[in-house]
């Protein structure tokens, strides 16, 4: 079988391979290749010297120079050059020619068609198209890195701006009538700091498909019954934002030793079954409410995921409220936050120990009434909560969120909240529990003003509520109300 170029074929001994012969003819070879020369100088850091020597040595009608090889598939070849004709930085993949649908070159044209009915500042520029001795090759904008690579030890922050990014251009994509097909962190280029989508080779019109394409891990589950359509690449956005962000693929990786329709179908099953572990902030620097997020672009049944702008809207939410958070614990008001925090915490343990005229200070005239106000609802609270009495937690919770200040509610219930997570109950009636007196703490906080403290109990709630293991999605109603919430937050961005 005839095989593509390979870097021993086209790059020996670190000298520069020409491509595109009789592009260039003689009366359009240019006149001088100083342009060029200072781009290969400036880009791929080379001596003008020893850029020059090599220049020499190549056919003066090859449109293209093969500096450095990108990457290599089974269909193609991915060098990094340089159009010798307008100077500027390109990338030359060179495909295998192969039969039927799944030609790599048929696939390679319709990526040029596709590409380039698509002009928006997040897809990659699709530049030239072209033959050479039986090969088909094509010309795009050379990038600076991918999301695989780029995103490594990056913050959170810079990483669901750039998904924001790649969402904006498949917005555009999907405005079409088209669906890219192979959405993951290779797929997704970053130039001058911009994401770019890219590499539409498996990209096609929505409607059905009996050709199941795509990369297990990033495949939605409705690809198995042949259906195309937007939010398959909505499944595969989240995917890719959560192995960007933590190293790895959501749903459990089918065992190394199936074929790939093996590998597929077993991706399909763990996402329908939708069993992930929300990793925890302390281990990862990743909030909560930033994973719940993702989660809903990753739901297994197509009806239940969130669409792309719905998703994009909430990811703004959530990159606007970190920002705010960050901005706010920067400075001295962050100091206030936890001052108040203290100051109610404090009042709190200062009802219990101290003496008389201490329990004045709340309005008290005895012991006796500390046992049967706010007080004695959250101790009986949360001894049921250790207790893992659920139901009877929430009973004397509501009461306690009725009658004590605002200021304590937040604190006190957030500290409810990790009690009941520690305890041992029914595991379902627990995380709803759960739930519920994180979205009151949410409240609480943002009636006494602390609006960092609210959001990030409202994430917490979020993630009590996806957790809910039940047939039903009436809890995921709910996680999608409170990520609204925020989302429509008036929190303004900070100067």
């Amino acid at each position: 079988m005839f095989s593509p170029p390979t870097p021993t074929s086209l790059l020996v001994d670190e000298r520069f391979a020409g491509w595109g012969s009789g592009a260039l003819g003689q009366e359009d070879e240019p006149g001088s290749d100083a342009p060029v020369l200072e781009l290969l100088c400036d880009r791929f850091e080379l001596s003008e010297q020893d850029a020059r020597a090599r220049l020499a040595q190549l056919p003066a009608g090859d449109r293209y120079v093969l500096v450095r090889l990108l990457g290599k598939t089974p269909s193609s070849v991915v060098y990094a050059g340089v159009d010798r004709l307008l100077a500027r930085a390109v990338a030359i993949k060179i495909h295998r020619p192969g039969t039927g649908p799944s030609d790599p070159q048929v696939q390679a044209i319709q990526e040029g068609r596709y590409t380039t009915a698509v002009r928006h500042p997040n897809v990659v520029d699709y530049h030239d198209i072209g033959l050479q001795g039986g090969l088909l090759y094509s010309v795009m904008e050379l990038c600076d890195s991918d999301m695989e690579q780029w995103s490594r030890g990056k913050d959170w922050m810079q990483v669901i701006q750039r998904i924001l990014e790649a969402g904006e251009g498949l917005t555009c994509f999907h405005a079409r009538g088209l669906v890219h097909g192979d959405l993951k962190p290779s797929n997704i280029l970053l130039k001058d700091g911009r994401a770019k989508l890219a590499d539409f080779g498996l990209s096609s019109k929505a409607g059905r498909s009996e050709e199941l394409t795509g990369t297990p891990g990033f495949i939605a589950p409705e690809r198995i019954a042949g259906i195309v359509a937007a939010g398959g690449d909505v499944f595969a956005l989240g995917c890719t934002a959560w192995a960007c962000l933590f190293g790895d693929l959501p749903f459990p990786r089918p065992p190394s030793s199936a074929d790939l329709g093996g590998r597929i179908l077993a991706g399909a099953k763990a996402a329908l079954i939708g069993t992930i572990t929300l990793p925890s902030e302390k281990s990862t620097g990743v909030p909560w409410f930033v994973s719940a997020v993702l989660r809903l672009a990753m739901e297994g049944r197509p009806q239940d995921r969130a669409p792309l702008h719905v998703w994009l809207r909430m990811l703004r939410g959530v990159l606007r409220w970190g920002k705010r958070r960050a901005w706010v614990r920067s400075r001295a008001w962050r100091l206030v936050s936890v001052v108040l925090t203290v100051v109610a915490l404090v009042t709190t343990v200062a009802v219990v120990t101290a003496e008389e005229p201490t329990v004045g200070r709340l309005g008290l005239s005895s012991w006796t009434d500390v046992e049967h106000s706010w007080m004695g609802e959250y101790a009986d609270a949360l001894r049921d909560a250790e207790a893992g009495n659920a139901r009877e937690a929430y009973e004397h919770w509501k009461q306690f969120f009725d009658e004590a200040p605002s200021i304590v509610v937040g604190p006190l219930s957030r500290t409810l909240v990790l009690a009941l997570s520690g305890s041992e109950g029914e595991r379902t009636t627990l995380l709803i529990t759960s739930a519920w007196i994180a979205e009151g703490s949410a409240n609480a906080y943002e009636k006494s003003g602390a609006w960092i403290f609210a959001i990030e109990a409202r994430g917490e709630a979020v993630r009590l509520f996806l957790e809910v293991e039940l047939p039903q999605s009436a809890h995921r109603q709910q996680a999608c109300i409170q990520l609204n919430k925020v989302a429509r937050s008036c929190l303004p961005d900070p100067g």
